[in-house]
């Protein structure tokens, strides 16, 4: 079985101070195999994700990461 995904978040580090706002943007996919007729299986996943401050400068901070996952499980 095969996924894709996306997401949008926006957060602000401290409600009290202005000009703290941050966007991001993240793009996933990840691929299950489990064999019929077997007790194990394996499912991964892979994300890129972006984010930069929502606060107009330009200058501003910004940023990317990827994050990789991996299972592997046997039934008893």
């Amino acid at each position: 079985t095969g996924r894709v995904g996306y997401g949008y978040r926006w957060w602000d580090q401290n409600d009290f101070i202005r000009l703290n706002e941050f966007k991001g943007h993240s793009a996933s996919m990840g691929l299950g195999l489990h064999p019929a007729g077997t007790s194990w299986g394996f499912e991964g996943g892979w994300t890129f994700a972006w984010h930069q401050s929502d606060y107009g400068d330009p200058s501003a901070s910004r940023g990317t990461r990827q994050m990789l996952a991996t299972q592997v499980h046997w039934r008893f």
